[in-house]
């Protein structure tokens, strides 16, 4: 699923008498989320970017603008059916509910637009033809069997996954003696039963004018064929209905004085348009021959008109097309019947335990909420988020309530889901480290405005302006006063890099912390306060007269031997950025 965001802007009204200015959460955003693809939303706090979300999801009504779910516009589109999954920042779990009620939970009301089936006979269908794979249940009945005894949920579990089956069926089939040789006639004779009640049912639906496809999907059934039936009719009289000179003059010639000789009237009615005489029987009725009376006739005509649309829409939710003339078209005669239905418990249950599976949480599904740890809980959410096969995945600060261990390991299992659903996902975060190591592409939010997109390490790089510069990179870019004078770009009288062709002017030199590097020969002069060690790396934290920020950070290996006091370092050039002095827009070279 793609999706686009067309110039979408989000303004709350101020209010003046209280001296509240009107605010723009979100600006003229205009970004496209590929398929499959897992985007970051990144800023600092009242960027936008949760309002964004919000309105992806259909909970904030956008001022103006478009949202695209590939070819769909769904700016106005209730929640519920726009197919996302949405995680909150919080988890939203229900605490009285067991973690399997709590994913289960919006399955509940959800329905489906699936063939249509009889229940009973898609059941012995499918329970005959698990019977038919002897071995492969005797080998999982003894995969899931110790000393004491056969563990039932394990047996349930590896039926409905390696069969695969249904969990009535798996129940049915857990409950018969496989691995007792001695009563293998018992499992034949109940094979055979079920056999028979197939084909009773079989027969006793099919004498009710039900016909099934191969796969025992219903094909017709004897109310479908009664509505098709009444639409043909439908249309046949609308369609006599449009020869009205040719009705007037039938009737005119049948009639004698002011009387219309209803029964030659039928009969010359039904031949010559031609017509049933039923519907010859309708028109006798309607007064064609009183000009006074034409709205009469045009307003019963528009009443079946309406009625025929209505009908033919209700079939067509069913999987029936019909022509122009109410007719079954032939390409769907043998297509199945559709129906829209609740999910049944079975399929809530495959679904549930499925979600649970790929989130690692299979064994927690008995327990509540208060009961598992934050990284548990976590994952609830996302299970609950994704069980119902949602095509856009939401995700709102889901990282922040957790620890710094948790958030490591829950992200990378974020990723990990997401890698393995390939679902589209949007992840709104004000961490810069979580966004560049999960997304395949992040969007720098500052002011409701768009500042840039691309692939984390490309806008790491080669940032557009200086705020991208410093929200990027851990610890931040250091910024200083500089000025670019004869080709060569100065902070402080020392030269840091070469910008030919670039006018002297006033400048933001931002270096990263790596582009420090301790040399006897360079000429950059820093005074090191403090050195903090970091495994592989050092940081020194350091003072400099033309530094602009709070805290300068150089970061240098840790086998580099460096002392308190004034240290000469040379800069690499690839690290070093620069901005202009008021736009703060990136100058390149």
């Amino acid at each position: 699923m793609q999706i686009k965001l067309v110039d979408l802007t989000k303004t709350y009204p101020g209010d003046e008498k209280k001296g509240i200015p009107e605010t723009h959460a979100v600006d003229s955003l205009s970004i496209t989320v590929h398929d499959g693809e897992l985007i970051g939303l990144l800023g600092p706090s009242g960027c936008g970017k949760s309002t964004t979300l919000y309105m992806i999801s259909g909970l904030t009504d956008p001022t103006r603008g478009e949202i695209w779910f590939d070819e769909e516009e769904v700016t106005d589109l209730e929640t519920e059916k726009r197919g996302i999954g949405l995680v909150f920042q919080n988890y939203a779990l229900y605490p009285h509910m067991t973690v399997y009620k709590n994913i289960s939970f919006p399955l509940t009301n959800m329905k489906v637009y699936t063939e249509r089936k009889d229940r009973r006979l898609s059941f012995l269908s499918e329970w005959l033809e698990a019977m038919e794979k002897k071995e492969q249940i005797k080998a999982i009945l003894l995969s899931c069997q110790d000393e004491k005894k056969i563990h039932k949920e394990a047996v349930i579990t590896g039926l409905t996954k390696k069969l695969p089956c249904s969990l009535s069926v798996a129940k049915a089939l857990f409950r018969m003696p496989y691995l007792d040789e001695t009563k293998e006639e018992e499992i034949e004779e109940k094979r055979k039963k079920i056999q028979r009640l197939f084909e009773e049912r079989r027969k006793k639906l099919e004498k009710k004018g039900i016909s099934f496809d191969s796969d025992l999907n219903i094909l017709s059934d004897i109310n479908t064929q009664r509505k098709i039936q009444k639409l043909s009719s439908l249309a046949e009289e609308i369609k006599a209905m449009e020869k009205k000179d040719q009705i007037r003059r039938i009737l005119s010639e049948c009639s004698k004085g002011e009387k219309v000789q209803k029964e030659e009237a039928i009969e010359r009615l039904s031949k010559e348009l031609p017509c049933s005489l039923s519907i010859a029987n309708s028109l006798c009725r309607l007064p064609y021959l009183d000009e006074t009376m034409e709205d009469r006739v045009e307003e019963k005509k528009n009443h079946l008109t309406k009625l025929y649309e209505e009908r033919k829409e209700r079939l067509e939710a069913s999987g029936i097309t019909v022509d122009k003339d109410g007719v079954l078209s032939k390409e769907k005669k043998e297509k199945p019947l559709m129906t829209t239905r609740k999910l049944t418990k079975d399929e809530i249950d495959y679904l549930v335990r499925d979600v649970a599976r790929l989130v690692q949480i299979e064994g927690y599904l008995d327990r509540k909420p208060g009961q598992l740890s934050g990284g548990q809980q976590q994952r609830v959410a996302i299970a609950r988020a994704l069980v119902k096969k949602p095509k856009v995945l939401l995700l709102d600060e889901p990282l922040s309530n957790l620890d710094a261990r948790l958030r490591l390991q829950t992200r990378a299992e974020i990723r990990r889901i997401q890698k393995e659903t390939k679902i589209t996902t949007v992840f709104v975060t004000h961490d810069q480290d979580e966004a560049m190591s999960i997304c395949d592409e992040i969007v720098v939010m500052k002011d409701g405005k768009c500042r840039q997109v691309g692939k984390p390490q490309d806008v790491y790089r080669d940032p557009n302006d200086l705020f991208v510069a410093k929200f990027l990179g851990n610890p931040p870019i250091n910024v200083f006063h500089g000025y670019i004078k004869d080709g060569g770009c100065y902070v402080q009288g020392c030269k840091v890099l070469d910008c030919p062709n670039v006018p002297d002017q006033t400048v933001h030199v931002g270096i990263r912390p790596e582009g420090f590097v301790p040399s006897a020969e360079g000429g950059f002069v820093l005074d090191v306060q403090e050195v903090q060690t970091k495994g592989k790396d050092v940081d020194l934290i350091g003072a400099h007269p033309a530094f602009e920020g709070e805290r300068l950070v150089v970061t240098v290996d840790s086998e580099a031997r460096i002392s308190l006091g004034p240290v000469t370092f040379s800069i690499r050039p690839s690290k070093v950025y620069l901005f202009a002095e008021k736009s703060e827009e990136r100058i390149r070279l």
